[in-house]
Parts: structure tokens; sequence; C-alpha cells
């Protein structure tokens, strides 16, 4: 910890002639531009509490690996070699945190919940923003296939239930049976003939 933040740092790695090698984890095939912002958090938390940095990476799955022998993953993750790049953001975490200390000590934002919750990723405090929001349905209209879902969140409908059957058609009438009854729709013939190619 250092001026408050807590970092977790995914791998700390001694090296052979001194300092850290620190490496944060993701299970993507390449950095993104979040993840650098991570990585200079971990770093500039570690270097304020005095520890010598000497490199730092993001470890990617290398989506060119190919498994040869059952067991030997040695070549599935990559380091990303990052420190380089990191430097600029690092210089500006101390203005960053100092700018965001008076949101924290003063009321909760008034923002309502919307599609910033979700991107790059799933806020952890969407649960308590919208704690006072209507539960969502349990069949909302976006288990349509093929985007069917969203003409009709257009059209008022939340809730699949809630939509006429008669303007339902094909796949989507299907779904919207087997929805409303409960019964799985199996297409016997059509799987048949699939297994039969």
């Amino acid at each position: 910890m250092h001026e408050g933040v807590l970092v977790r740092v995914d791998v700390m790695e001694r090296l052979p002639d001194g300092g850290w090698h620190v490496a944060e984890v993701k299970s993507s095939t390449a950095p993104k531009d979040y993840h650098v912002g991570d990585l200079a958090t971990q770093v500039w938390v570690l270097q304020g509490c005095g520890i010598d940095v000497r490199s730092a990476a993001i470890r990617h799955v290398d989506n060119r690996f190919i498994l040869q022998v059952p067991g030997e993953l040695d070549g599935l993750l990559h380091d990303a070699d990052m420190l380089g790049k990191l430097d600029g953001i690092i210089a500006g975490r101390d203005e960053v945190v100092r700018s965001v200390r008076p949101v924290l000590n003063g009321e909760e934002p008034q923002t309502a919940p919307g599609d910033h919750c979700s991107s790059p990723h799933d806020c952890e405090f969407a649960a308590h923003c919208r704690r006072g929001e209507p539960l969502p349905p349990e069949w909302p209209v976006t288990v349509l296939p093929r985007g069917a879902g969203a003409a009709w969140r257009v059209r008022g409908y939340d809730d699949l239930l809630d939509v006429p059957p008669d303007r339902l058609s094909g796949v989507n009438a299907i779904v919207h049976v087997a929805t409303v009854s409960g019964t799985p729709f199996h297409d016997r013939g059509g799987a048949a003939a699939e297994m039969m190619q």
C-alpha cells in the first residue's frame, strides 16, 4: 500500500542480479490499454514502498502456442515488457490519487447506471448502484437470437413473456413457446440431418 492505494500484484519474481520482475496476468492474447494502466498503478505503489522494480510485464496467453507434450505448458504465457511504456503514466499517478480523494471523502456520486458500468469491464459496485432498481425479468428479450431482442427493447419490451406471440416467427417463435411453456424444443429431424453429414 502506498498513499492509501492498495494493490495485489499477481507475480513478483526476484531477479538474479537484484530487483524485481512484476507481471500482471491477463487471460487475453495481447495487452490492452487498461491493462497497462493497472500495471502502472501497481508499479507506482511498489516503487512508493521502496521496492526496486526492474522490469514489468503484462503476462498474456500466446495464441501461437502449440501443445507438443500433454502437461508441458512452457510457452503458453508470454510476458509483454511494459516498463518503458509506464513512465508517463506513473509520473501522473500522484495527481490522479490527489484528484480522487475528494470524491472518496465526499458524498456518493449520483451517476445513473448505464453502459459505462460494464466497459471496459464489469464494475464491482454495480449491484450497489442498482439496489433500488426493480429486479430484471427472468427471461429478458435479449435471449432471442440474432439480435431480435434489441428490436423488442426499442419497442418497450424487456420481458420475453410480454412479447405478443403472434408477432414472432421462425426461431424466435420457437424460443418464445419453449420459454413460456417450460418445455424444451427438440428438432429431432434437424439434429438427425446434421449428424448424418
